[in-house]
């Protein structure tokens, strides 16, 4: 899959501080510029997928798609390119809390809160949809639950 990073590794000007996880796609760090002490997730494309034209389209597209979406319910990237062999990587916020699908094996939410997430994951599609945009993936381990001002929000 990816190549082995680890702390202290450097990707597109970013040192990695730890992995957080990995998906079909690529693999996603903490990471934070050399020498800044905000921290950020870079999502690095797997190697296998830099052969298929069509997978690099595809993480490109997604950094486009992302970089149209600016609403308080979706995760801001803040960054993309490739590194010095050609491997795509895209720079999120690093939020704190944690998915929905964790959140759900200590049990149902009240009424409340899934109505309060609810609406957040709705706005977020809202403005997705009105930019001609189809998630295709909307389940719990999609969604993160990180604190704001106001409370858990939904992202």
């Amino acid at each position: 899959m990816t190549r082995k990073l680890g702390p202290g590794d450097s990707v597109g000007g970013y040192e990695i501080v730890g992995k957080l996880g990995v998906g079909a796609s690529g693999a996603v760090y903490r990471v934070r510029r050399a020498g800044a002490a905000q921290q950020m997730a870079l999502k690095l494309m797997h190697k296998e997928h830099l052969e298929s034209e069509t997978e690099k389209r595809r993480f490109v597209r997604e950094a486009e798609v992302v970089k149209k979406l600016a609403h308080p319910n979706i995760v801001p990237l803040l960054d993309y390119g490739d590194t010095d062999d050609g491997t795509p990587y895209l720079v999120f916020a690093l939020l704190t809390g944690q998915p929905l699908d964790e959140r759900l094996k200590g049990g149902a939410l009240s009424n409340e809160l899934n109505g309060r997430f609810a609406i957040h994951v709705l706005r977020a599609l809202e403005r997705a949809h009105g930019l001609e945009i189809v998630h295709r993936d909307i389940k719990p381990a999609n969604i993160f639950l990180s604190r704001g001002v106001m409370g858990d929000i939904a992202q």
